[in-house]
């Protein structure tokens, strides 16, 4: 083995291992707080989190999938919907929802 290949062997290890154990949180019973900005609700079942960051928006349905809001002119639109704009972000993720179960996207 020459220098070079325990080098890099060496620095992989080391940030892997950095990685690791900063990577998990240190704090894992801790309740779950809302952070500012952030809005909870349950739309047909489903526990929505909307956040807005700046003149977007991202909302988390069931705690797993995240759909992207964009500030438009007069409202909120996603890709998901695209013909349309929404007053809000919450009558836009029903609307998300309304579509899902009505068979005419995946979330």
């Amino acid at each position: 083995m020459d220098r070079r290949r325990f080098m890099v062997g060496a620095s992989v290890a080391v940030v892997g291992t950095a990685v690791a154990v900063t990577g998990t949180p240190p704090f894992d019973d801790m309740p779950a707080a809302a952070a500012a900005g952030e809005e909870r609700f349950s739309a047909r079942g489903r526990a929505v989190v909307i956040q807005k960051v700046g003149q977007s928006a991202h909302a988390v349905i069931n705690g797993r999938h995240g759909v992207h809001l964009e500030r438009m002119l007069d409202g909120y639109a996603t890709h998901l919907l695209p013909f349309g704009t929404y007053k809000s972000p919450r009558k836009l993720i029903e609307a998300v929802i309304q579509a899902e179960d009505a068979g005419l996207l995946i979330i």
